[in-house]
């Protein structure tokens, strides 16, 4: 239940004016926030917890104020009661977290009608791999690929297809 609340604060936060204001009626713990003004807005969210429980948050921004592919990553070691950023990341956007063989990563585009990336992560979502070809993350790079974050769903695990690099 907390993660679904955390991650519903992803999104309040974008909706409010700054300074961060008091949200007493706000459930659970806002993780980001960009004031309305900056003209970057929060969206895109995406959670996962790790193995060892540790929560792990991210976001991109959209908006005019933005370059269109940046994203953050947070973790929380206390399920969500505080966070703290990981990471902040230029060409990955319209992603999500995910865990696959007890490793973190995330998935989406490059940029807007970008190419379709994955990014594997050492240290928890600190540390991050570089899609550089096809056996660095780099899926497809025709730039014209369209996404949103959406849930990754593990079918027959059993079939012997590892992610690794």
């Amino acid at each position: 239940m907390a993660a679904l609340l955390v991650l519903s604060n992803i999104m309040f936060a974008e909706n409010k004016t700054e300074p961060i204001p008091d949200r007493p009626n706000v459930p659970g713990t806002v993780i980001d926030h960009s004031p309305a003004s900056s003209k970057s807005y929060i969206g895109s969210p995406s959670i996962a917890v790790l193995p060892n429980g540790h929560y792990v948050a991210s976001h991109d921004f959209f908006g005019p104020g933005t370059k269109y592919n940046a994203m953050v990553v947070f973790g929380s070691q206390d399920k969500g009661k505080s966070w703290k950023q990981l990471t902040r990341m230029t060409g990955q956007w319209w992603s999500n977290l995910f865990v696959h063989d007890s490793a973190l990563y995330l998935f989406g585009t490059s940029r807007e009608y970008g190419h379709i990336v994955i990014r594997r992560s050492r240290g928890g979502g600190k540390i991050w791999t570089r899609p550089k070809n096809g056996k660095t993350g780099l899926i497809k790079t025709d730039l014209a690929y369209h996404c949103a974050p959406m849930p990754t769903v593990i079918h027959n695990e059993t079939s012997g297809v590892h992610l690794s690099w």
